[in-house]
């Protein structure tokens, strides 16, 4: 249940702060006004979701998950790409699956865990940048992420 009142706690701080929240890695303070339960400690909020919605507020969760979307799109095209081109190196394919499959590592144990503003999905994001362009070296007529269509 600790998770949960973790959940409620962030979602309450989002709702009395909807614009920008209640600050970068300031649920942990806040913690004792927003929860339904206290049992003398403040906790983490696990959740990279309510973290991020708790912290920066709704317009912050919004351009959040904008920029999750926009990676899984990113590391998707760059695999369809890839499967479509012929002369393609392994490790380019590989890479671009190890890519892929820690974004969505990533994303599925930000539910239960507190990673919004720490390193990994950062570092995963300019993997994927990187990965896409490499692939479009390879393949001169598909365009990478970054690159206008």
């Amino acid at each position: 249940m600790g998770r949960v009142y973790a959940w409620e706690a962030a979602f309450k701080m989002a709702v009395d702060n909807p614009l920008l929240g209640v600050g970068l890695d300031n649920f942990y303070y806040n913690y004792f006004f927003y929860s339904p339960h206290w049992d003398g400690l403040n906790h983490a909020v696990h959740s990279t979701w309510f973290g991020v919605l708790a912290e920066s507020g709704f317009l912050g969760l919004t351009v959040f998950l904008l920029f999750i979307t926009s990676l899984i799109k990113c590391a998707r095209q760059t695999l369809r790409n890839l499967d479509d081109g012929e002369d393609i190196p392994p490790y380019l394919r590989s890479m671009a699956m190890a890519v892929y499959s820690g974004l969505v590592g990533t994303f599925v144990s930000g539910t239960f865990l507190t990673q919004g503003f720490v390193w990994p999905i950062y570092i995963l994001a300019a993997l994927t940048i990187a990965v896409s362009q490499i692939a479009s070296q390879f393949e001169k007529s598909k365009t990478s992420c970054t690159e206008s269509k």
